[in-house]
């Protein structure tokens, strides 16, 4: 079935400088065959006709659709609800007409037949008026209906290819980010920062065009876990969580677990038994249990802790005999928290990036944290500000300063090495006893089982080059109960072919 447009000129084409259509040079035209584009066949009637309204040649100006705007003209019909006050006025006058010949035919020749005659061609004529008229409104009703009807079915079939589009769309874009966000996890090597860059760039390039609030809010809560500082075992749970989110969003009958992630990845046996013992996670939900470092260890009830020193002020303030350990926070309260946890005479081993490893070993001896709020309202002292916000992050619109009030125990500023990677701030030694007494054993003055390079020991007894310390002997008594011998001596052999 043949389609009517109207087609208008989008801009005012020129050729040779003369101008030679306008939009005001708009045409009407037919097409052979039903099409919802006049362009369709290479545009021929367009061209016919512009030729014979305008004498425009289209080819030789060099047009293309893109030049034009178009509109679908409606069908013209005799027959119509519009035309229908028409058409009955007209057999209206018809009857009128027709009655009045009647009466006067009468009048000239009365006879029947004339008569009777006259009245069934007038009956017969208004009859098939009347069923011309009728059927064509009802074929016209019952066209609207069939054409709502496959209008609806089109929409229909246009909305669930674009729902398929798009759950394809957001199967790749998942796939992507998700895989993105498992390759943080590598042994031995740190989240970086620019990691973390490219992830969040990774999000807002595509991800978020698939996202609700509800789902933006729970991966939300989680991205605040992964952190440079978080080691790799750590931040599965997290992963494992933002994965389930979004697969939930792909088809919310799954009954997957986010814990159940964290068992299927750990349940390859890609690393060695030190590894293992290193890495070990107790559950797949990460409810860790600490485990006593050793026997005597645990009667003095003393836990064993990881803190990632964040810059040289650090040192300087131990420089000042200001012996603490600083973290500062933006936002957020997890190492806050975690500090808290933290109780008078455990011990804390300070990290040093840049290939050190482990610095310090301190006895905890009280905590300090200075809060924003306070801060504000200038309820610090300004010696306290100086004392126990090394970093000056405070003024810098931090959320806390917080601090661990230490003793050293045992110090080497070159570093004694480590066993494991830990990149959280702060953070407990759990079920690793190898890095412990390893740490332990390469602080002492003579370090037994193992020995230090002739650069580390440099190090020993030395805040720098040049800055000296002497280890109280208190302090000294309590590091060396500490090592656990017998521990070390059992194990040396099986560590050292490691």
């Amino acid at each position: 079935m043949a389609k009517r447009f109207k087609v208008t000129p989008k801009r005012v084409i020129s050729t040779n400088g003369t101008v030679v259509l306008t939009p005001e040079m708009s045409i009407e035209v037919k097409t052979k065959q039903h099409t919802c584009d006049p362009f369709y066949n290479g545009a021929k009637e367009i061209i016919k006709t512009y030729k014979n309204s305008y004498n425009f040649d289209y080819q030789k100006s060099g047009c293309s659709n893109n030049d034009f705007e178009f509109t679908i003209l409606p069908k013209i019909k005799v027959f119509s609800k519009e035309s229908a006050p028409f058409w009955l006025g007209a057999i209206l006058v018809i009857i009128i007409v027709c009655f009045i010949l009647l009466y006067f035919s009468e009048a000239q020749i009365p006879t029947v037949f004339t008569s009777s005659g006259i009245v069934a061609i007038i009956s017969a004529f208004i009859g098939v008026v009347l069923t011309v008229f009728v059927t064509s409104i009802l074929l016209q009703e019952q066209a609207e209906t069939q054409k709502k009807l496959l209008e609806r079915q089109s929409e229909k079939e246009s909305l669930k290819d674009k729902e398929i589009k798009i759950y394809e769309q957001k199967i790749r874009v998942y796939s992507e980010f998700i895989k993105q966000m498992w390759k943080l996890i590598k042994d031995e090597d740190e989240i970086s920062y620019e990691e973390l860059k490219k992830l969040r760039t990774s999000c807002f390039q595509e991800l978020v065009l698939y996202l609700n609030s509800e789902q933006i809010n729970k991966i939300s809560n989680e991205i605040k876990e992964i952190t440079p500082e978080s080691n790799k075992n750590y931040i599965i749970k997290p992963i494992g969580n933002i994965t389930n989110i979004l697969q939930n969003n792909l088809d919310p009958r799954v009954d997957v677990k986010p814990g159940d992630f964290s068992k299927l990845y750990n349940s390859f046996k890609t690393t060695d038994l030190e590894e293992q013992t290193q890495s070990h996670i107790m559950d797949t939900d990460h409810q860790r249990q600490e485990v006593s470092i050793s026997e005597k260890q645990s009667v003095k009830n003393i836990t064993f802790w990881h803190f990632n020193m964040y810059g040289e002020q650090q040192i300087e303030a131990f420089k000042k005999g200001n012996w603490l350990l600083n973290l500062f926070e933006y936002g957020e309260e997890w190492r806050t928290n975690k500090l808290y946890e933290v109780k008078d005479d455990d011990v804390v081993f300070l990290f040093r990036r840049g290939g050190y490893g482990y610095i310090g070993a301190f006895k905890v001896v009280g905590r300090k944290v200075l809060k924003a709020e306070e801060y504000s309202n200038k309820q610090y002292s300004p010696e306290d500000i100086q004392k126990y916000d090394i970093y000056n992050a405070m003024q810098d619109g931090a959320t806390y300063s917080s601090n661990i009030i230490v003793e050293p125990i045992a110090y080497n500023f070159k570093g004694v090495g480590c066993k494991t990677v830990r990149r959280r701030t702060i953070e407990k030694f759990i079920t690793d006893p190898v890095a412990v007494n390893y740490i332990l054993d390469r602080f002492g003055d003579t370090p037994t089982y193992y020995p230090l390079n002739e650069e580390q020991k440099s190090g020993i007894g030395h805040l720098d080059e040049n800055t000296p310390f002497n280890i109280s002997p208190a302090n000294n008594d309590f590091f060396i109960r500490l090592i656990d011998i017998d521990y070390i001596s059992k194990h040396r052999k099986e560590l050292l072919n490691k």
